[in-house]
């Protein structure tokens, strides 16, 4: 995968049809964040984040500016030249900043964002999707997958096709061969470029979310928390059984905007799809903010950011597994909703008579 070579950012105010854009240029900047400062920022105490280590379990405190960073982390090469989407981020990150200031200072004024401050949030809010680790490592775990399929049938095609010594000989030459190879891919891959090219599509992301529902609201005492991967999503277990969960219109994004306020961006339905979705300003409740902090946690690769207590991952995941469970049984029995899919008798169809075709009418 080749992208755009480097030149300047031009961000005019967005438009709504475009789908790509220019995203990457040589950049100055040697610490990057895969955390937006200015959302981490939001969640300081005396000037200090609390954050906890998932995998370490442990908690510790640190700056805004020494959490959630590592040196060139947006970096890859194109040829001899050293190219990031670190300037472009800096940019989608100046033009949101206002419209999250006033949301945090006034969450009514969710009702009244023009299209342009819309655009703005929903182009910031999507880019934090493919910006995190989360994505790289669902990436890389999606092409361990495409492997693990392709291998079996290449050793099937050489031992069909090939004596068996020299099947078991080009095999072994062949088995431990790396994932860009099996996938003919000229180059090895780098994450970043991977992620710079789902970002040069932030826009028609945006759309979708815009889409999408909004609700906004102050959450009870117990405080919020983030993640490393802050836009976390859920996939709603009631819907038609041809939808899968793989499209973004199907999942729900919960985004903590600060400890005590929750942006919950709703899943856009199978009804006809409209340019914008509804807005509401409503408070959390206990039970709410507790589903949502379940929803973080799930979503973090590695770190939460905020005042604990939080909720471990075996938490998290068993409590959702028993939600999506009772919220299907009471879909089954009380709204009659079944998400199996049709059972297809193929013995039965053919078995059937054929129905006579009746003669043409006579003139």
């Amino acid at each position: 995968m080749r992208l755009q070579g480097p030149g300047p950012i031009r961000l005019p105010a967005p438009p709504e049809r475009r789908w790509t854009e220019p995203n990457i240029r040589p950049t100055s900047a040697g610490r990057q964040h895969y955390v937006p400062r200015l959302h981490l920022g939001r969640f300081e105490v005396d000037g200090l984040i609390t954050a906890y280590d998932l995998d370490a379990e442990r908690a510790f405190q640190s700056t805004a500016n020494n959490l959630a960073v590592e040196i060139g982390y947006n970096d890859f090469q194109i040829g001899d030249t050293t190219v990031s989407t670190e300037d472009w981020l800096a940019r989608l990150e100046a033009t949101a900043a206002p419209i999250l200031g006033a949301l945090i200072e006034r969450p009514s004024a969710i009702r009244r964002l023009s299209l342009q401050d819309e655009l703005h949030l929903t182009r910031y809010l999507a880019a934090q999707k493919f910006r995190g680790p989360g994505f790289r490592v669902w990436n890389a775990q999606l092409r361990k997958q495409m492997v693990e399929g392709i291998k079996p049938i290449a050793k099937a095609s050489i031992t069909n096709a090939l004596p068996k010594d020299q099947a078991e000989e080009l095999w072994e030459h062949w088995k431990d061969k790396p994932t860009d190879w099996w996938l003919k891919e000229e180059e090895p891959e780098q994450e970043a470029e991977m992620a710079a090219y789902m970002l040069s599509q932030v826009q028609g992301w945006a759309n979708l979310l815009r889409a999408m529902n909004w609700r906004i609201g102050r959450c009870p005492s117990r405080g919020l928390y983030t993640c490393d991967n802050p836009m976390s999503e859920y996939v709603p277990p009631i819907r038609p059984w041809p939808h899968t969960g793989a499209a973004i219109w199907e999942h729900g994004y919960v985004f903590p905007l600060s400890p005590n306020l929750l942006f919950w961006v709703y899943p856009m339905g199978y009804e006809i799809a409209k340019p914008r979705g509804r807005r509401w300003h409503r408070p959390f409740s206990k039970w709410e903010t507790s589903v949502a902090l379940h929803v973080v946690t799930l979503n973090a690769t590695r770190f939460l950011f905020g005042e604990g207590p939080y909720i471990t991952r075996e938490c998290a995941s068993s409590c959702l597994d028993r939600i999506d469970a009772m919220q299907l049984l009471v879909a089954r029995t009380l709204q009659g909703f079944d998400p199996t899919p049709p059972k297809f008798d193929l013995e039965s169809v053919l078995a059937e008579e054929p129905t006579p075709t009746p003669p043409p009418a006579s003139r």
